[in-house]
């Protein structure tokens, strides 16, 4: 059985345009930030995955000035990232086109997603190809496979959070050889159960999201984690949080509106099964 697996990384897609509509702030300003944030939690995530078979796309935007795409070059020393361009509306299209073009025989084409500000647990390619190897006679030809079980980082006040999460951005597109009509950007990972029958996998924390000042989406959520030293090394050895101490008071009230939010869940669960 032989498998071809591709991660793909949108990087700053039309960000002039973006960024100043939905952030408010300076496009380039921006963008160095979001290099810093990508080579302090995703790059080093890639870099040591414990499944080397691998290849990494990264897209970035057309316009991206020549001295940034530069400087992550030299910082790319390992050579991991294959540069590639596009822009917002072209970048599915693209996809497909650059997939089509995969030399090489392969029986099945796995295909995931990362963002350019998220990490991936170092086991996290090695369990999703066993997940995939060992359930292949009971699953159809295309499907999605989601990372059920993560972490949240919140890098205000540094807490951790334990947190499971259907349909999320870290979901790899699984398909037989062939013709490739579909990405795992074609669809929104929201929707992918209504795209592909969906398998979550829930044996290891398999990814990382981070929640930061220049998001616009991701908010922090999940059950807080307090020991979180031994887990990030198991699971994420090469990353180093931001050295701050985690104030007990903000950890203390982040559990108990955790609690809260369990207790509403259950009584809106029960509530409605009575009704």
């Amino acid at each position: 059985m032989k498998i071809k697996y591709i991660i793909i990384t949108r990087f700053n897609l039309d960000y002039k345009k973006i960024v100043k509509e939905n952030l408010k702030t300076d496009p380039e300003e921006w963008l160095e930030k979001r290099i810093k944030l990508f080579f302090r939690y995703c790059y080093p995530s890639i870099l040591n995955q414990s499944d080397k078979d691998f290849e990494w796309w990264v897209f970035f935007d057309l316009q991206t000035n020549s001295h940034i795409i530069d400087e992550i070059r030299n910082k790319d020393k390992e050579g991991l990232i294959e540069f590639k361009f596009s822009t917002w509306g072209k970048f599915r299209d693209d996809i497909l086109f650059e997939l089509n073009k995969i030399s090489g025989s392969y029986d099945y084409l796995l295909n995931a997603r990362i963002d350019s500000d998220d990490a991936i647990s170092k086991y996290n390619i090695e369990e999703v190809k066993k997940y995939f190897l060992s359930n292949i006679d009971h699953i159809p030809n295309s499907f999605v496979l989601n990372p059920l079980t993560g972490l949240v980082f919140d890098t205000d006040n540094t807490i951790l959070y334990q947190k499971k999460l259907k349909n999320n951005p870290f979901q790899v597109l699984v398909q037989k050889h062939g013709k490739v009509f579909n990405s795992v950007f074609t669809f929104q990972h929201q929707t992918a159960s209504i795209n592909f029958p969906v398998f979550n996998i829930s044996k290891i924390p398999f990814w990382l999201m981070v929640v930061h000042e220049t998001n616009w989406q991701n908010i922090k959520s999940g059950r807080p984690v307090l020991f979180r030293g031994k887990k990030l090394k198991r699971y994420f050895p090469n990353l180093i949080l931001p050295k701050k101490e985690i104030s007990i008071v903000k950890f203390t009230k982040e559990s108990l509106f955790h609690i809260k939010y369990l207790i509403r869940k259950a009584f809106d669960k029960l509530f409605s099964v009575n009704n």
